[in-house]
């Protein structure tokens, strides 16, 4: 079976998403963009259908990594001045030897259960030049409205076939395999977060 599969959502996400959330999604994953310098490599995880692309300046190089080919559609459609590659890959199995400045996942991490997020973390940390800063826009687990993150993931479970049972505490997670917390900025009663991590 073929898990963490968004095809069949891609069309309706960022309908679904602004009906739920507003403009909060966006916002969490642009709040620490300004900690992008002219000419960082830019590695972009899971970034669905590419609405954060339009907030990069043209500076920027960015590989854009998304298993779904339907939401590599909707993203390569939308006007950008950034140099971006699009990859139709899934991260895990994607053969890459660059090292890149910053590494963004923005709700990618959610779609993982336990095991095969300590294997993309390891290939995150792998991936990033040393100090590099790896940017996590996810859902906090027990955060403010807790049955309303659990009946989304149901949704995205029995939509997309998300592999996670659960939605885990992502970023004790990332520091346990060696990042260190730089930045945080809550938002959404506390539903979200914008984290910027330190390779160590």
């Amino acid at each position: 079976m073929v898990v963490n599969d968004f095809n069949r959502i891609a069309p309706f996400y960022d309908r679904i998403a602004k009906l739920i959330f507003g403009n909060q999604l966006i916002r969490a994953q642009i709040h620490f963009l300004s900690e992008i310098k002219p000419n960082d490599d830019v590695l972009i995880l899971g970034g669905g259908t590419g609405q954060l692309l339009e907030y990069f300046p043209s500076c920027n190089k960015v590989l854009f990594v998304e298993k779904s080919e339907q939401m590599i559609l909707y993203a390569s459609r939308r006007k950008i001045e950034a140099d971006v590659d699009y990859i139709n890959e899934d991260f895990l199995n994607y053969d890459h030897n660059r090292k890149f400045d910053i590494i963004i996942c923005p709700f990618f991490l959610d779609c993982f259960d336990e095991i095969n997020l300590h294997q993309v973390l390891r290939k995150i940390k792998s991936s990033l030049k040393s100090e590099g800063n790896l940017l996590v826009i996810d859902f906090k687990k027990n955060g403010f409205n807790g049955l309303m993150l659990k009946s989304m993931h149901v949704f995205f479970r029995i939509f997309s076939k998300l592999e996670s049972k659960s939605l885990l505490d992502i970023h004790q997670k990332v520091l346990d395999v060696g990042f260190r917390e730089a930045k945080v900025k809550f938002s959404h009663r506390n539903q979200l977060f914008s984290r910027l991590y330190r390779n160590l």
